[in-house]
């Protein structure tokens, strides 16, 4: 494509004698306007315009469109370009809009910020005047839409004027000065950039796209065919409870739906691994052609993630059917007076000084590390009713941070704020008519350090924001994020978290070290034990009962005094019940019966010491085991148990049972502890099945070598327990170190070998530092 050069620039002419910036950013214009455009580069237009434009006529306003241009900056950048002939007769040739777009992409630094210098220099002396930017900005923010009235204008313009160092009104600047002032501040060059096109690979994507359907045609037509049946399926369904059974539930109908999608996926899923079905595809050359039966992985990953799909809308439309109470979240403005309160409460000033400081120990050990507030908002008005709080909050954690470093302690923020302006684009969208705007915001910055738009020390971010880079900042730097959100709700009442709507319910947190981390599995349990104690001090009616010691004694360390006391009121009361009362939920089938013991001790032994007589378990509570030992029970008898309450019994003997209403019974799991008047068992519960092909006995050899180091860290305890009782030595303490994680490895997801393998290396290291604790113990009592 052959492309006219457009009409000179005008030009002054300049001392020879001087090469400066002015006269080489001048020179480079000039050969960036009369060199020939590469096909590459080419290429790049084509794509942007979306097709070639070099013979089309635009009108000024289109031309306008293209470079995001307000009036009075697009006639500005035409005259540069010497067209003021195309503003008059209100049209541009497409050639000429691509030289446009070539110059604007290819310059350099200089070159951008000698366009930027000549849009201001209205009359093109060669200097730029106070009056000149004064009349563009005035013309140009308003075009732009800035989103102030006529002073906040007035104050963006001055800030503008007062970085480049034009305090009197009769001053002026020529380029070398102006560029020189924009390399002193790195920030303003970025605004240079948006002067440029953003490179569009809508073509290239539209070309694979064309190729990827031409190849698979034949996969593009099954999946529509299985398109087609998930729809027949849903309009079947739909007829059927909406037309015939009148049902007006839709949540329960968007249940069966899903319902029967899973169905659909499952069949699919279950005919791509039938060996004679794949064969008869593969013999059939239509069916080949067809059926994915050759990549029966991918097909095997697609319909998987169906199913997960379709699974999780099943699970969570009868949870909402279900779901009677919901309330609204409260409003941030809320939390964050809650959040600031704290920290107040937290600060103490000096009578005579008026120095202030933090308590900053209790401050550490709030639960509540770091608040990270996202606003995204498309007017900027809407900013105001919340400015007031949120400027209180960055002033307060100032003086919180001043007065850390005045202590020599590492400043550590407990709130950011990301504020984002959806009603203008990005950077990354935006281009040449967002570079005055964009300069202008970013030399307000710089010198009176707020925002323009909010007036706070928050830069107010242009755009939405990119999610992803986000979340994955904040999955980097903390350990644990929690996120809350506001807008259209997801109920239509929203819920209220947390909410302890119980009469008499029982907790068994497992203690199945999800996390290797002590402080993080603690920190779920932690949680509802304190919702509730506060819910049993509303309410007298409340009542709670407790099984696995473990995470309670966890969580009994970090309490005060205060609430140990309320604690003890509601065990003494009857209202706070302890059951089973063993560090954990033990496992039936893999575990010794002095590991059994001994856990047990080790829980009975805190609930004795801190709670007395009326801490003492009365009730069996094995619900979570896969599967039942007649030696569990008869332990637990021989306890001084009153009764056992376990779930997971054979399917068949379980149906039996109900049936036959025999399922409250003696277990005579020992010749001289039951009652004949009572329907007896004298067997285990082993092995437990959930249904015919569901037999839970893999467990019994899975992890052999985390089982064989439980074994030999039982037989360390029982010598150490041992030589400590004939050395007449009071080394308890001591033998915690061991007995404690010995009591967490009874759990039916640890010495069972069910938990994963990052958790087995936790347990064998906390097995391993008990031991080593203990063979000091041993070996003091032996020297002794």
């Amino acid at each position: 494509i052959s492309i006219p050069r457009l009409a000179p620039l005008r030009r002054h002419s300049t001392n020879a004698n001087r090469q400066n910036v002015a006269d080489y950013a001048e020179h480079h214009l000039q050969e960036l306007l009369n060199e020939k455009i590469l096909d590459r580069d080419y290429h790049i237009f084509l794509q942007y315009f979306n097709g070639d434009i070099s013979n089309k006529e635009f009108t000024i306003e289109e031309f306008y469109k293209f470079f995001q241009l307000t009036k009075t900056h697009g006639e500005r950048l035409l005259d540069i370009f010497g067209e003021t002939t195309c503003i008059q007769v209100n049209s541009i040739n497409g050639k000429r809009v691509i030289r446009i777009a070539h110059v604007l992409s290819m310059a350099p630094i200089s070159v951008k910020a000698l366009i930027l210098f000549k849009t201001f220099d209205r009359n093109d002396d060669k200097h730029v005047s106070v009056e000149e930017i004064r009349e563009f900005y005035e013309t140009y923010l308003i075009e732009f839409r800035f989103p102030h009235d006529s002073s906040c204008r007035q104050e963006l313009i001055d800030v503008f004027l007062q970085a480049f160092r034009m305090w009197d009104a009769n001053r002026q600047m020529n380029f070398d000065q102006f560029y020189t002032i924009l390399q002193e501040t790195p920030n303003s060059l970025e605004s240079l950039q948006l002067i440029n096109i953003p490179n569009n690979n809508d073509q290239i994507d539209k070309l694979k796209w064309q190729a990827w359907r031409r190849n698979n045609k034949y996969h593009i037509l099954i999946i529509l065919v299985y398109i087609l049946a998930t729809i027949g399926l849903d309009i079947f369904l739909i007829i059927k409870l909406v037309v015939k059974e009148q049902n007006r539930n839709v949540w329960l109908i968007l249940a069966r739906m899903a319902g029967s999608s899973i169905t659909l996926n499952y069949i699919l899923s279950i005919i791509l691994m039938l060996k004679h079905c794949m064969a008869l595809i593969r013999t059939n050359r239509w069916l080949r052609r067809f059926l994915p039966v050759d990549d029966h992985i991918d097909a095997h990953r697609y319909v998987g993630g169906a199913l997960g799909f379709y699974i999780v809308v099943h699970s969570l439309a009868h949870i909402i059917n279900y779901a009677t109470n919901t309330q609204g979240i409260t409003p941030y403005a809320s939390a964050l007076e809650c959040l600031m309160h704290y920290f107040r409460e937290q600060q103490t000033i000096c009578e005579k000084c008026c120095h202030v400081n933090y308590n900053h120990e209790a401050i550490q050990q709030r639960k509540l590390q770091k608040v990270d507030f996202i606003w995204v908002n498309r007017d900027v008005e809407n900013f105001s009713w919340f400015l007031q709080l949120l400027n209180d909050f960055e002033n307060e954690q100032l003086t919180y941070l001043e007065t850390l470093r005045a202590n020599n302690v590492t400043p550590k923020r407990y709130i950011d704020f990301h504020f984002y302006f959806t009603s203008l684009k990005s950077n990354n969208q935006g281009m040449i008519g967002y570079a005055p705007f964009d300069l202008a915001a970013n030399i307000y910055q710089n010198v009176s350090n707020r925002d323009v738009l909010t007036k706070m020390r928050t830069k107010t971010i242009l755009g939405r924001p990119q999610w992803s880079l986000l979340f994955a900042k904040f999955k980097a730097e903390y350990r644990r994020t929690s996120v809350f959100f506001t807008g259209k709700p997801v109920h239509q009442d929203g819920r209220r978290i947390n909410k302890p709507i119980f009469d008499q319910i029982h907790l068994d947190k497992d203690d199945d070290g999800d996390s290797t981390s002590e402080s993080e599995s603690v920190t779920e349990v932690q949680y509802i034990l304190d919702s509730v104690i506060a819910a049993l001090d509303q309410n007298p009616d409340r009542r709670f009962i407790y099984v696995e010691i473990a995470f309670f004694w966890r969580w009994w360390n970090e309490q005060t005094d205060d609430i140990r006391e309320k604690v003890k009121g509601f065990v003494n009361d009857g209202r706070l019940e302890f059951i089973s009362g063993g560090w954990c939920m033990n496992d039936e089938a893999t575990t010794h019966y002095s590991s059994i013991i001994d856990q047990h001790s080790l829980g009975a032994a805190f609930l004795r010491d801190q709670f007395g007589e009326c801490g003492r378990p009365k009730v069996g509570w094995q619900i979570d085991p896969f599967g039942h030992s007649r030696e569990q029970a008869s332990l637990l008898a021989q306890m001084g148990f009153d009764g056992l309450f376990f779930a997971r019994a054979d399917y068949q003997d379980k149906d039996l049972r109900t049936k036959a209403k025999t399922m409250e019974m003696v277990w005579k799991a020992s010749a001289n502890l039951a009652n004949q008047t009572w329907t007896s068992k004298s067997d285990d519960f082993f092995p437990y099945a959930n249904h015919p092909h569901g037999y839970w006995t893999g467990y019994f050899t899975s992890r052999p070598a985390l089982k064989r180091y439980e074994r030999y860290s039982n037989n360390i305890l029982q010598v150490t327990k041992q030589l400590n009782a004939f050395a007449n030595t009071q080394a308890r303490n001591i033998i915690f170190y061991l007995s404690e994680p010995m009591g967490v490895v009874q759990h039916h997801d640890a010495v069972s070998g069910t938990e994963r393998q990052a958790v087995a290396f936790d347990y064998a290291q906390r097995l391993s530092d008990g031991i080593d604790a203990a063979q000091v113990c041993s070996s003091n009592n032996i020297f002794r």
